[in-house]
């Protein structure tokens, strides 16, 4: 006698549902990382949320940008004017935050040759080494970067 006001309340739930909306589920360790570090924003098919979140998928930054720039963007995060394929992209959000402190270099390699992979169309690897060369690089840096940083313009 109690379960149908159980089942209804399910039915009522899944009838609001757009299914077609929900990402298919994660077939890798990394992209299960992606999804739990970088999704958010970026969103799980790397289309970012306009206006707020930049997209990944098909841009420069991800098509031709050297590892390095993207782990250093990863460990450190990055603030101020960001152009993409050639166009400023607007935002109201104020920082990508680093993640350095939270992921492992394994974790970063992991999620940046996804990345790369997924939403840039490269067959290349990060490896650990790189992650932990630009983290002994990089000092004691607790700034985000820039993007003129990252190209080397200051």
């Amino acid at each position: 006698m109690k379960t149908w006001p159980c089942l209804f309340w399910i039915a009522w739930v899944l009838a609001g549902c757009d299914l077609e909306e929900l990402p298919p589920p994660p077939v890798s360790k990394a992209e299960t990382a992606y999804r739990t570090h970088c999704g958010t924003c970026h969103q799980w098919d790397g289309k970012g949320i306009p206006g707020m979140y930049p997209p990944i998928a098909g841009v420069d930054w991800v098509r031709e940008a050297d590892a390095e720039r993207l782990i250093r963007v990863v460990l450190h995060g990055m603030v101020g004017p960001l152009h993409l394929n050639g166009e400023a992209f607007q935002t109201s959000a104020p920082i990508m935050p680093g993640q350095g402190a939270m992921l492992s270099d394994e974790r970063i390699a992991e999620v940046l040759t996804f990345v790369m992979r997924r939403f840039g169309g490269r067959d290349v690897t990060v490896s650990n080494e790189e992650v932990r060369t630009v983290r002994e690089g990089d000092g004691k840096r607790t700034l985000p970067w820039t993007e003129r940083e990252l190209f080397g313009e200051e």
